[in-house]
């Protein structure tokens, strides 16, 4: 008996998780004790409606859930509950093991073992560290960006003070709580206070995405770092002309250099400072995954390029610049995580109406990809080059992707962007208003392959396709041997387009 079948396998799968409902939201794991840290504990939140959390587990530290948890309620699990009801006036739950010194990952993991949420939590940048007061100097870790909560620039020190002091350092918390004024302040914690006639402290050294507040100490002051005062600073700030009032000004430094600073009405007096932006460590890997140039339709409002990040942290585009050889834009705000995809579209109405919504899209409107090749690069906030590709609409470019409704697709996302890696998306297909479009923005990519490319293997018996997602092809020989699942054998016989979706 044989039996045609469409079959659509993923040799590596990419899972994009929403927004976890259970977030870790404080963290104690180095409070100022000498020996054995009593005062450890981690803070969970429920961000959705009641959960039913019997089962789940925490690794990092050893913890296992169980009851329900209200929507809004607060978890807190310590070391020693004893010591944090005396310091807190709290009940918490006991975990075992203990938070590392250095920084490691805390999980946590639903009943069936699948992750829920992970918090790569560190003692170094962008985490907060020792001189923001944390790592042994007595203040917890707290999260202001629940929106991004594996991210260090998402967490601040708190500002709640217990009053206690241990070793000399007062202890900073607020477990069971989830407002913490740590939130409130700038990420790097600094006030530049107006002290007579200096700015104490002048001379500033902080990462970049760090926040300085400046405020007005008393006299007649202001804080001008101005390009007009100063036109070699990579970005210019002021807080206004001088004034005697009690003025608060905050400036976030984005862009690495070196910033000069004074007070106008007394640099004769030596009034000035400086800051030294250190540029953020940058651990992501920005590829082109998929180019949409020439949909057939005039005018084409459909172009789209799609980025993936192959790296290890956030891809902040911010003031990021994208090129062609009609393209010059400045892309709007936006942030690729580790593992997920950004759209960059021409048209985002045009864009949603045919493929839908896409969860990270950018538009970057004026410009076209040109239908007879192209390069298209993208540079960095100071004018570096991340990523630059070109592609063809001849051989041995794919030609499908010049008018017939296809974009090219890189069938591998860890692999360069070249003509011998990329071909014509054939699945899925998408009708809109007449048309018909092989594209899949935002998501892996699958490339056409026959069963005997996609079975190749080295030397040592293990498949060199590895990270490739395919759509291949063939006939059915025999019967199902999983009556729960597929096991069958499939031969190729004929070129064939897949219709029955099979994750294996």
């Amino acid at each position: 008996m044989t039996k045609k079948i469409y079959l659509l396998s993923a040799f590596i799968s990419f899972c994009i998780f929403a927004n976890a409902q259970l977030l870790i939201t404080e963290i104690s794991y180095n409070p100022p004790e000498s020996g054995s840290d009593s005062l450890e504990y981690i803070e969970i939140v429920n961000s959705g409606s009641e959960v039913d959390v019997t089962g789940y587990s925490m690794t990092g530290v050893d913890y296992t859930f169980d009851g329900l948890l209200a929507e809004g309620e607060v978890l807190v699990i310590a070391v020693n509950p004893t010591a944090m009801n005396n310091v807190f006036g709290i009940t918490a739950e006991p975990f075992g093991g203990a938070l590392s010194n250095g920084g490691e990952t805390l999980t946590i993991l639903d009943n069936n073992s699948t992750e829920v949420l992970s918090i790569p939590f560190d003692d170094g940048s962008p985490w907060p560290t020792s001189g923001d007061g944390t790592d042994g100097e007595g203040a917890s870790i707290v999260l202001c960006d629940t929106d991004n909560p594996q991210l260090g620039e998402s967490w601040k020190v708190s500002g709640e003070s217990t009053g206690i002091i241990i070793n000399g350092s007062t202890v900073f918390g607020s477990p069971g709580l989830v407002e913490d004024s740590g939130c409130d302040s700038g990420p790097s914690g600094i006030i530049v206070t107006t002290d007579g006639l200096t700015f104490v402290p002048a001379d500033i050294t902080i990462n970049q995405g760090e926040t300085i507040t400046f405020t007005n100490g008393g006299g007649t002051h202001n804080a001008n770092g101005s390009k007009d005062a100063y036109p070699d600073n990579p970005v210019g700030f002021t807080s206004g002309p001088p004034s005697s009032d009690s003025w608060v000004y905050e400036h976030t430094f984005n862009l690495p250099g070196f910033y000069e600073y004074r007070c106008d009405l007394h640099i004769g007096a030596g009034m000035e400072g400086s800051v030294t932006v250190i540029p953020a460590q940058d651990n992501s890997d920005l590829r082109i995954t998929e180019v949409f140039y020439n949909s057939s339709i005039i005018p084409d409002s459909l172009e789209f390029i799609e980025l993936f990040n192959a790296g290890t942290s956030a891809a902040n585009l911010e003031n990021y610049k994208l090129t062609s050889s009609s393209i010059d834009a400045i892309l709007p705000t936006g942030q690729v995580l580790p593992g997920t995809y950004m759209v960059l579209c021409k048209n985002e109405s045009a864009f949603t109406q045919t493929f839908g919504s896409v969860s990270n899209l950018l538009e970057w409107g004026e410009g076209d990809l040109s239908n007879d090749g192209d390069n298209i690069t993208i540079l960095n906030e100071i004018g570096t080059e991340i990523i630059s590709v070109s592609y063809d609409d001849n051989m041995p470019w794919p030609e499908d992707a010049d008018g017939s409704g296809s974009s090219i697709s890189l069938c591998d996302p860890l692999a360069p962007f070249i003509s011998e890696e990329v071909k014509a998306t054939t699945y899925p297909a998408i009708s809109f208003d007449g048309n018909t479009f092989y594209a899949t923005p935002g998501l892996p990519n699958y490339c056409a392959n026959t069963i005997a490319e996609i079975s190749q293997n080295d030397a040592e018996g293990v498949n060199t396709n590895n990270g490739m997602n395919t759509i291949s092809s063939g006939q059915v020989y025999g019967i199902n041997y999983r009556p729960n699942g597929l096991q069958f054998t499939i031969i190729d016989r004929k070129w064939g387009w897949y219709r029955c979706l099979l994750w294996c």
